[in-house]
C-alpha cells in the first residue's frame, strides 16, 4: 500500500500545478495504517458476532488496533506504528526539494 500511495503522490507532483496536489486524506493508506484498520475491523466484527452469546469473551482492545489513554478513560485508534518513520528520509528530501521549486 505504501508504493500504491508514494506512486500517486509522483503522478501528480509531476503535473507542476498545485491545484492538482491529491488531498492527504485521498490517497491510499499506508501498509501500517491498513493494518491498524483492518484490527480494528477484526474486532468490531468479534464483538457482533458474540453479542447474543451467554458468555462473550473478553478482549485486549489494544491488540486490536487501539490505544488506551489514562486521562479520561479515552480509547483512541492507533493511526500508524510508533517505531516506524513515516516516509524514508530519501522521499521526504526529494519531496522537499520538489516543493521548493514549486
Amino acid at each position: 500500500m505504501s508504493d500504491v500511495r508514494y506512486e500517486v503522490w509522483l503522478s501528480t507532483i509531476g503535473k507542476k500545478n498545485i491545484r492538482n496536489m491529491p488531498k492527504l486524506q485521498a490517497l491510499p493508506p499506508t501498509t501500517e495504517s491498513l493494518l491498524e484498520n483492518v484490527k480494528r475491523a477484526h474486532l468490531q466484527t468479534c464483538i457482533w458476532k458474540a453479542t447474543l452469546e451467554q458468555d462473550p469473551p473478553t478482549f485486549n482492545v489494544t491488540e486490536y488496533g487501539w490505544k488506551k489513554k489514562e486521562v479520561g478513560k479515552v480509547l483512541s485508534p492507533v493511526l500508524f506504528a510508533d517505531e516506524k518513520p513515516l516516509a524514508p528520509a530519501s522521499k521526504c528530501v526529494e519531496t522537499s526539494i520538489v516543493c521548493l521549486f514549486i
